[in-house]
């Protein structure tokens, strides 16, 4: 299994976004045909989408491909997959509201990331909430999803505080991942104390595994 990371530059036009993406749409192949149905990405989403990054893997752990695509629209910044059936583009499940924490949660960023190393890619998708000083990441699995009828799993949940991404690796042979906290609670305020917290893959879901405090010296003069 293949992994390309297609992103497209931010605030590009949409002549150039589409040439790109019509590009990036021609490497994936669904049952033998390239998907060229490039189109049927934007006729599918608002007519003011700006796409921002998007990305390809297999996700629900059948061997084709999918779109993920992040965009602004109407001032929110969303995110979409779509699946490659016919030799086009399917859209196929959407990062709602239900999905993202609550109203003053509004997405960040994703990544596809292969994060209980079985193969297929879950989606890590970063929140940041309106009023607090942290990133937020959810980890979503697709695998075993049907294409009529996505229901993700999540099966990870935890934030960074100052906002930055988590760490996706290994701890004594299992998959993990690792979040530091850098001495900030979730205010701008620092409180003096800070940890470094592993969740560690368990058969069917991410469990804490290690978490060490350390104390932040002071660095008043």
């Amino acid at each position: 299994m293949t992994h390309r990371s297609l992103r497209t530059r931010p605030f590009i036009g949409r002549s150039l976004q589409v040439a790109v993406l019509l590009f990036a749409t021609a490497l994936i192949h669904a049952e033998g045909r390239p998907v060229l149905a490039h189109s049927d990405v934007y006729t599918s989403l608002p007519a003011d989408t700006v796409v921002t990054s998007y990305l390809t893997g297999d996700v629900d752990g059948d061997s084709v491909e999918e779109l993920v695509v992040l965009y602004r629209t109407d001032g929110e910044v969303r995110l979409t997959l779509f699946h490659a059936a016919d030799g086009r583009w399917v859209r196929w499940w959407d990062f709602g509201r239900d999905a993202g924490g609550g109203k003053d949660a509004a997405l960040h960023s994703f990544d596809l990331v292969d994060a209980n190393r079985d193969g297929s890619f879950e989606v890590a998708a970063y929140l940041k909430p309106s009023l607090k000083n942290i990133l937020i990441t959810k980890v979503l699995s697709f695998a075993g999803g049907e294409s009529g009828s996505p229901n993700p799993t999540l099966l990870l949940e935890d934030f960074i505080s100052p906002p930055g991404y988590p760490i996706f690796g290994t701890d004594n042979g299992r998959a993990s991942v690792t979040f530091l906290n850098m001495g900030q609670g979730d205010t701008m305020e620092p409180d003096g104390t800070g940890y470094r917290r592993v969740y560690c893959w368990d058969s069917s879901r991410f469990e804490k595994c290690v978490e060490v405090e350390w104390e932040i010296p002071d660095r008043a003069p």
